[in-house]
């Protein structure tokens, strides 16, 4: 954990882009194949595996930083998570397989009702590192009005991780 939190923005930015060409590459590469689409859903789950990880235990480091009075719950960001990453590898493997997809092209609202489920989930866990982050830059009392910025700055990942990753790497210098 120490790696990921320390590390340059350069570099997590190569990392999560680099795992998003990959992925794209498998997809493009095998999409011709209906047995190797397999590897395309494992290759896609593995993506986002990539992406929630860095969110999560940048979070979690964070958090333990902070002194036991100021610090946030955890359990529900990760059980978040895990449960978004189960859904999404679940959706993708039945359409690989071709279970549900007549059944939730036909249901609109359980295909809305997935969609919602999936930001509300990555607001949680956006949230949660934001909400750490800022803490450890502020020794004042903070409400959602104070890091509801840094919450956009990490959805939009590739980008915000040049905004977000020098922040952390000051946290750390500082408390040296």
């Amino acid at each position: 954990m120490n790696t990921i939190v320390k590390a340059k923005s350069w570099k997590i930015f190569a990392v999560l882009l680099s795992g998003g060409f990959i992925h794209q590459f498998i997809d493009i590469k095998v999409f011709d194949n209906e047995i190797n689409e397999v590897y395309s859903d494992i290759s896609h789950t593995i993506y986002y595996l990539v992406i929630l990880s860095w969110i999560l235990v940048t979070g979690i480091y964070l958090n333990g930083n902070l002194k036991p009075d100021r610090r946030v719950g955890t359990n529900i960001p990760v059980t978040t998570g895990l449960f978004l990453l189960i859904t999404i590898a679940a959706a993708r493997f039945s359409w690989t397989i071709n279970e549900t997809f007549d059944f939730m092209q036909n249901n609109t609202w359980l295909m809305i009702s997935y969609i919602v489920f999936s930001f509300v989930s990555l607001f949680i866990i956006c949230g949660f590192t934001a909400k750490t982050i800022k803490l450890n830059e502020t020794s004042n009392e903070i409400n959602v009005n104070d890091y509801f910025g840094d919450i956009f700055k990490i959805l939009i990942w590739p980008i915000g991780v040049w905004f977000i990753q020098p922040r952390i790497n000051n946290i750390f210098r500082d408390n040296r």
